[in-house]
């Protein structure tokens, strides 16, 4: 495996780690960041059927949509994880 697709695979990994964590907080969120999901989880679909089907190996634009999507999810999370009550 080349260096580009290890890269590639740990962050696909990255950003399938945080959709398991989103998936399992949303029950906790409010509209707005159900909302939000709503809107995510298409693209985080395509992008897996895409990595899977081998596209990661298709080089940088891959990788800049997975890096895009993986901080869209991140900073979903983070707003989510900031209205849990304590």
């Amino acid at each position: 495996m080349t260096e580009e697709a290890k890269t590639d695979t740990a962050t696909w990994d990255d950003v399938r780690r945080v959709r398991d964590q989103l998936m399992l907080e949303l029950h906790l969120a409010g509209m707005e960041g159900r909302e939000q999901w709503d809107k995510l989880q298409p693209k985080l679909l395509e992008l897996e059927k895409s990595f899977e089907a081998g596209a990661h190996k298709a080089g940088s634009a891959m990788a800049a949509e997975v890096s895009a999507l993986g901080a869209a999810l991140k900073k979903l999370l983070g707003e989510i994880s900031s209205k849990k009550p304590s």
